[in-house]
């Protein structure tokens, strides 16, 4: 006997089945189509907690803070600064001298028989709570170059550095302060987040995330890579790159003028920063940029490659330890030595014999690193 037939002809139970496949579809799609909406809300939801959150820590932030007398970081009166230093403060070893340098107190006039080095930089150079003071590289340097200077002449290593500054605030430092100093050279000390200043209680310039949501869930997922986008590539966008090049052309300007300026670029401290991060790119568009201005640049990242400090994450990949410090400064003093300064600020006595301890000693640049890690705690 046969079995029962559509008008098409079809079997009878392959119809239910194709229309119950039908109507399952129909569901499914209605389902979907109900879900994107809520999906959408909750997503939508997420973002806008997210942002009033941070609106509200912010906003909590800036009323918890001490009064003025005692911040370290305080208002400036120059609006192209935003904030500095705060004159004479000090806590836990950390002092500011009167003049508002992280540094001990500096005569400004520049004394007979002294060469001067001004350092004009951020976090890296001013070097609050990361290491101790005669642990900081211009320091060290500073300390390398009295060993070898002749009897009756001195060298002073200008710290103008101060936490959070970018590149247009370095060079405001450099023509506004630094040069009152007579300085005989300036060093301009970059690190991969200079094209902004820092955001902090006086200000925020830094581009902000499309989504909190989108940072919220990458900095969970993986942290080492989302400090990496968020503190370096986020801030090379196109007006960040043209804070670059405005800060260079300003230092070449200072060059033009006779006082020599020298650009030391510092890297990130994560053995992917230059592999898969690619951010070896970005130290090459820093040099292009320098060098088509006529500015001498010196990239510190091959020499803590040879080091080995960028074979594993550091704790902190902003900020090196002494050991970094010391190998930072070693590189400088070769790198001053290649190009004659020393020769020229009559720093080495050919007729002298080296001091004990002498900088001038062959291998003695090397050994500066090891004495840093020798005297750390």
């Amino acid at each position: 006997m046969r079995g029962l037939r559509g008008k098409s002809g079809a079997p009878f139970h392959a119809m239910q089945t194709l229309r119950g496949d039908r109507a399952s579809r129909v569901r499914i799609a209605q389902g979907i189509a109900l879900a994107i909406p809520s999906f959408a809300l909750v997503l939508l939801a997420a973002e806008g907690a997210l942002r009033a959150y941070h609106a509200v820590k912010l906003a909590r932030w800036t009323e918890q803070l001490p009064p003025l007398s005692e911040r370290a970081l305080v208002p400036s009166d120059d609006p192209l600064l935003g904030f500095e230093f705060n004159p004479g403060w000090r806590k836990d070893g950390f002092s500011i001298n009167s003049r508002g340098m992280p540094d001990r107190e500096r005569a400004l006039e520049k004394p007979e028989g002294v060469v001067r080095i001004a350092f004009v930089g951020d976090s890296l150079s001013a070097n609050f709570g990361y290491v101790d003071r005669d642990e900081i590289y211009l320091n060290v340097l500073e300390a390398a170059l009295a060993r070898i200077a002749p009897g009756g002449t001195r060298v002073e290593c200008l710290n103008f550095g101060v936490n959070g500054y970018g590149i247009l605030q370095s060079l405001q430092v450099a023509r506004t302060r630094a040069l009152a100093f007579e300085p005989d050279a300036i060093v301009a000390q970059l690190f991969l987040n200079d094209p902004y200043a820092s955001d902090t209680e006086y200000g925020q310039t830094t581009p902000r995330p499309v989504l909190r949501l989108a940072d919220f869930l990458f900095l969970r997922l993986r942290p080492e890579r989302f400090y990496a986008y968020s503190y370096v590539e986020r801030l090379h966008d196109e007006a960040g790159w043209a804070n670059v090049r405005a800060g260079l052309t300003g230092f070449a300007e200072i060059a033009r003028s006779g006082v020599p300026v020298w650009i030391v670029l510092f890297p990130y401290l994560h053995p992917d920063a230059y592999g898969a991060w690619s951010f070896g790119d970005l130290h090459d568009r820093y040099r292009g940029y320098a060098e088509e201005r006529g500015l001498a640049f010196l990239d510190l990242r091959p020499v803590f490659e040879r080091a080995g400090l960028l074979d594993a994450p550091a704790p902190d990949p902003q900020h090196p330890d002494a050991r970094g410090h010391a190998v930072a400064a070693e590189a400088i003093l070769a790198w001053l030595r290649s190009r004659g300064a020393l020769d020229r600020w009559h720093l080495l006595d050919p007729g002298a014999e080296p001091r004990r301890g002498s900088a001038d000693r062959p291998g003695v640049e090397n050994s500066l690193s090891s004495q840093a890690v020798r005297t750390r705690p």
